[in-house]
């Protein structure tokens, strides 16, 4: 249980991290799962630009997570 809730502060650590405009976007569509046109509409975007946003900023959580948990 201890372990869970730390994890969870690590992860939430690390999004806070993420520059704003991968931040924006990883929070609308991980958290608040909302659909790639539903935040490109939000954030005045095109699709495109939600998607490539979003993979970059799953990359930079899995190289932060990466470099702490091992």
């Amino acid at each position: 249980m201890a372990m869970r809730r730390e994890l969870a502060a690590l992860i939430e650590h690390h999004i806070d991290a993420l520059p704003e405009v991968f931040r924006g976007v990883f929070v609308l569509r991980a958290i608040e799962e909302m659909s790639v046109e539903d935040t490109a509409d939000v954030l005045d975007i095109p699709p495109a630009t939600v998607r490539t946003r979003y993979f970059r900023a799953r990359g930079l959580l899995r190289e932060g997570l990466a470099q702490q948990v091992d």
